[in-house]
């Protein structure tokens, strides 16, 4: 599994980690120190994550995750999509 952990300016701590198979997300794994309303659709929102391939673009992240209707608390879509992005290997 990569992994990838991004500190939220002024919010929390995001982790994730994702298990590629051909390029493309088999396995992702979210934590950190943040909120979510409600809690059990964290699993939602990695199932998201699963399928995409490891060169996705952050916009097409983001659009996915926007489909999952959770409130994230100290930590948004783009921060997930950038920790996405650093564990692919696209971004630091």
């Amino acid at each position: 599994m990569k992994q990838a952990s991004r500190k939220v300016p002024d919010g929390k701590m995001v982790e994730l980690s994702l298990g590629f198979e051909n390029g493309n997300v088999q396995k992702a794994v979210i934590r950190g120190d943040f909120f979510l309303q409600p809690p059990e659709k964290l699993s939602e929102l990695e199932r998201k994550l699963e399928g995409l391939e490891r060169e996705e673009e952050k916009s097409d992240i983001i659009r996915e995750l926007q489909e999952v209707e959770a409130e994230l608390i100290g930590f948004s879509r783009q921060d997930i999509a950038e920790a996405f992005k650093q564990a692919a290997g696209g971004e630091k």
